[in-house]
């Protein structure tokens, strides 16, 4: 398979999520260039075992079919899309977050009905590699993207990466877990996490959806799916 590498900034222009995939414009520090961490997802090439989320997105154009895969390191949590779109759109001049993209809401299991502000993590990446990462500051609302007290180290705790492939795009996000506020002997098997598109023609034709199968719910941190050793708990 022929596949682009795409080396990009994750700088100017970053946006707080205000409501459910509703994004407005926010300033944040310049991040370093991307380096992915020695860990690599789980081997889905031969059909693999491990459990995957699968999610179709139909906007007014074409489909977009994503399949999300996670693993644990020792260091934290690798979380993976595959995504076949014959009609990457990355051109949205207002805010990169209606490109074409796929999101995460990460925490630990938890109670909490709605997002936990103790520790749930938001997470997107365009098929340009374009991102915005943010924690819950509220029951309903997310602080400013890459804020200084996330103490993100890109390269270290935080790595992603994006690729554009013959059929589509590939997405990476490593979230360590002191980023995430835990350690290893709490997080492995504990991770929860809530998976979402979005399919993009142009700016007038835009579908988000986040799943909801298997009681799986975007504005409730405690119905996320978990993250077991061998993938996703679906």
């Amino acid at each position: 398979m022929n596949i682009k590498k795409i080396t990009v900034s994750a700088a100017a222009s970053l946006a707080a999520l205000t409501a459910f995939g509703a994004l407005s414009c926010a300033s944040a520090p310049d991040v370093a260039a991307p380096i992915t961490p020695e860990v690599s997802a789980p081997d889905m090439s031969d059909g693999g075992t491990e459990r995957s989320i699968r999610m179709s997105v139909n906007n007014g154009t074409n489909r977009a079919d994503a399949v999300f895969t996670a693993g644990y390191t020792d260091k934290g949590i690798l979380l993976t899309a595959e995504v076949a779109d014959s009609d990457v759109y990355t051109g949205v001049v207002y805010s990169y977050g209606y490109d074409d993209n796929v999101e995460y809401l990460v925490n630990l299991k938890t109670a909490s009905p709605n997002w936990d502000s103790a520790g749930t993590f938001h997470f997107l990446i365009t098929a340009n590699g374009d991102t915005f990462l943010q924690k819950a500051n509220s029951p309903g609302g997310f602080g400013a993207s890459y804020a200084l007290d996330l103490k993100c180290v890109n390269g270290g705790n935080f790595s992603y990466s994006a690729e554009r492939t013959d059929g589509g795009y590939r997405t990476e996000v490593f979230l360590g877990y002191d980023l995430l506020g835990t350690d290893r002997e709490t997080a492995y098997g504990n991770l929860c996490v809530c998976p979402a598109i979005r399919n993009t023609h142009d700016y007038a034709d835009t579908v988000w959806e986040s799943y909801n199968d298997n009681g799986c719910n975007w504005s409730n941190a405690s119905s996320f799916i978990r993250v077991f050793a061998d993938g996703y708990g679906v």
